[in-house]
């Protein structure tokens, strides 16, 4: 498959994606509600590793099924990289942004920072306590997603702080998203949050979502889906 010279997107999204929980399906189905809304500016896909396929990746609709065993480590990091491999050979994109099913987007507003972004050399997005780059917000130009990929290495560390180092071992500055912008990321983990005491909900980037009972992030994915996309 080629079609590196036909189509071209604003973005790429990568989103780590697994069925070893039951409430990911549903968060599949919010994530495809509000994504097709910007297929001309958006490519996305679901990244999963699966055992019974012959080939090193397979691309169905949505997914790209990468050959393995479904685990965090290194599995999350193997997807991602071979994802980003197969990504660069056929597509044409400005940026690659590497995320999870647990993060609801804001995609007017991240189409809106990708004009404040060099096209290229750049790599960033939200850094916890001033350090790494979040494994939910990974975003790369595509001379850097190429460079990152070219080899994949095995290693022992959560995958995001890995791949921060990996880019700062090339020489990269890794960038906080939000000095972008004056977009913000919001955490709703493990506190039972609901959106509806949060003011100006539309100046968030993204909300990162995981409760304890995962029932609540679902009601807070429908939530975001109505408040923000009117879906």
């Amino acid at each position: 498959m080629d079609k590196i010279d036909t189509e071209h997107f604003d973005l790429v999204f990568l989103i780590i994606s697994s069925d070893d929980l039951e409430c990911y399906s549903k968060m599949r189905y919010y994530i495809r509600q509000y994504f097709s809304l910007y297929k001309k500016q958006i490519k996305y896909y679901f990244i999963e590793l699966k055992e019974d396929i012959e080939c090193d990746v397979y691309e169905k609709d949505d997914y790209l099924y990468i050959k393995g065993t479904e685990n965090i480590t290194p599995g999350m990091y193997i997807k991602t990289m071979k994802s980003m491999q197969y990504i660069n050979t056929n597509y044409n994109y400005d940026f690659l942004i590497r995320t999870n099913l647990s993060s609801f987007w804001n995609l007017d507003n991240i189409l809106e920072i990708k004009n404040n972004l060099p096209l290229t050399h750049f790599c960033g997005g939200h850094r916890p306590f001033n350090s790494f780059i979040s494994g939910t917000s990974i975003i790369l130009s595509k001379d850097v997603c190429i460079n990152l990929s070219k080899s994949i290495q095995i290693y022992n560390q959560f995958e995001d702080v890995y791949i921060s180092d990996l880019l700062i071992n090339l020489g990269y500055n890794i960038n906080h998203i939000e000095n972008y912008s004056n977009y913000k990321v919001l955490w709703l983990v493990n506190n039972n949050n609901k959106i509806d005491h949060i003011s100006n909900i539309n100046n968030y980037l993204y909300f990162r979502i995981k409760n304890a009972d995962r029932n609540i992030d679902l009601e807070l994915f429908n939530k975001l889906c109505d408040v923000i996309y009117k879906l």
